[in-house]
């Protein structure tokens, strides 16, 4: 345990030294070699059942740092901030770098940051206001960069919070997004209790798959 504990002590300084010294232009180099020891720690379930999840943050707020615009790397270290953490609003504030930094000309998939944004908003942070503002967002770049069907979800996810704040449904289909979009065990774990509080039916298929029944809407 105790060698576990200085292990954790070590990345952390490394994290905290990162902020500071100089890169030399190797920004994005220095991001991936990062990103990859964070999967080296977030995977380490041994150790982290030892000292917790506690660098998440530390991790995404160096890389998102370092290489704001890589969009792959959002979809990793927002939830294991927003969820592993329960620092949803962290996971909020760095993931405001790479909708700063992108642009749907940029990359065709930057779309996907405001996506996430609004999905910690709205599920976690109960932010409506800010989640519908996320969800246009993420409806006109996946507009400009050829992702009609995506835009018009999104498009319409927003209209119905701005008409119902509460719209059960809206979220349903959000909690029903994160699901099926993971296979982090934990991650599925809050999405079937999240689900289950809804009024939605969990049901296992003949082939083995999970499905959920949602509740009929008024």
């Amino acid at each position: 345990m105790l060698a576990t504990k200085t292990q954790a002590q070590q990345q952390a300084l490394q994290l905290q030294l990162l902020k500071i010294l100089p890169t030399l232009g190797y920004d994005n180099l220095i991001a991936d070699w990062t990103f990859l020891n964070f999967l080296q720690y977030f995977g380490d379930e041994p150790a982290r059942e030892l000292t917790g999840y506690e660098l998440n943050d530390d991790y995404f707020d160096a890389i998102s740092q370092l290489d704001p615009r890589w969009v792959e790397m959002y979809l990793f270290l927002s939830t294991s901030v927003s969820f592993y953490q329960a620092q949803p609003q962290i996971a909020v504030e760095l993931m405001n770098r790479g909708t700063e930094a992108l642009s749907p000309e940029m990359s065709q998939t930057a779309w996907i940051v405001w996506r996430l944004k609004g999905i910690d908003q709205l599920l976690l942070l109960g932010d409506t206001s800010g989640a519908i503002h996320s969800l246009s967002q993420a409806s006109d770049w996946a507009e400009r960069s050829g992702y009609p069907d995506f835009a018009r979800q999104f498009r319409a996810a927003a209209e119905v919070l701005r008409q119902n704040p509460d719209n059960l449904q809206v979220r349903l289909n959000a909690w029903l997004s994160v699901y099926y979009q993971t296979t982090d065990k934990l991650v599925r774990q809050r999405a079937t209790q999240e689900l289950l509080a809804l009024g939605a039916k969990k049901e296992i298929t003949e082939e083995g798959e999970v499905r959920f029944i949602l509740p009929q809407m008024p």
